[in-house]
């Protein structure tokens, strides 16, 4: 075999290994390559599915915060309008006419005698004209009465500031129940 040939053969073999070793890289490569996509894939969808999953979480807490001021909202509406009620009843106790606030303290005065032996009674100015059976004294009020013992150790709060007080203590929750249901 000549020098010639044996080149040839050599040059041929080496083509040979060279395309083998190519289509080795190649056929690697693609495998890489396809490997690669697959989990590019794989994140994309992971994150698309982690974003829903965020958006839904989202959207969720974006709904009760909504729920949440409308019922902050309704709240303070109501509460607005059992102000209303309440300055409404303060405004019709001031407004009672003479003939029934001279009702109103003549049973004061009988419903402070039951619990004891009443010697003064302090009201407003407009008042005092109404309990010319008992001694008065006058003090700042809107309405109603204080009765006090002959010692002077004992007094009861009949006035209207006070009544209203305890009515709107006593009957909120069932003035409530009638407003809201």
């Amino acid at each position: 075999m000549s020098l010639e040939e044996l080149k040839k053969e050599l040059e041929s073999e080496n083509q040979g290994r060279v395309r083998e070793i190519l289509d080795r890289a190649r056929k690697e490569a693609k495998e890489i390559l396809d490997k690669a996509e697959g989990q590019a894939r794989e994140l994309e969808e992971k994150a698309g599915r982690e974003l829903e999953t965020e958006k839904s979480d989202m959207e969720r807490r974006e709904i009760s915060q909504q729920k949440l001021a409308a019922k902050q909202s309704l709240f303070e509406l109501k509460k607005k309008l059992m102000e209303q009620v309440f300055s409404e009843a303060e405004l019709q106790v001031l407004k009672m006419p003479k003939s029934d606030r001279a009702k109103a303290l003549k049973y004061l005065v009988g419903l402070a005698r039951k619990s004891m032996e009443v010697s003064t009674v302090y009201c407003n100015r407009d008042d005092m004209k109404q309990l010319r059976e008992v001694e008065s004294g006058e003090i700042k009020m809107l309405g109603g009465l204080i009765a006090e013992n002959k010692e002077g150790t004992v007094r009861e709060d009949y006035s209207f500031e006070t009544l209203l007080v305890q009515v709107r203590q006593e009957e909120a929750q069932e003035l409530a129940k009638r407003l809201f249901g």
